[in-house]
């Protein structure tokens, strides 16, 4: 599920999803089936500051869950 500009299935794509890269996403705001999601130095990862990889996911459609959550650190 690509992290999006906006909350728009249609807006542009960070791109992350096509990156080896591993980070720990936080999510900042909910609005109904969209998240905002930041990059958060914790648990030794550590965000590249040349890079901005936060914006909107959609992580769930009506009651199903689109998205894995998982607990850090």
């Amino acid at each position: 599920n690509p992290i999006r500009k906006k909350m728009n299935v249609n807006s542009e794509s960070l791109r992350y999803e096509d990156s080896k890269e591993e980070y720990i996403f936080v999510v900042s705001e909910i609005e109904g089936d969209w998240i905002k999601i930041e990059c958060s130095d914790i648990c030794e990862y550590a965000c590249d500051s040349g890079k901005k990889y936060d914006g909107w996911i959609k992580w769930k459609n009506g009651n199903k869950l689109l998205i894995n959550l998982l607990y850090s650190c």
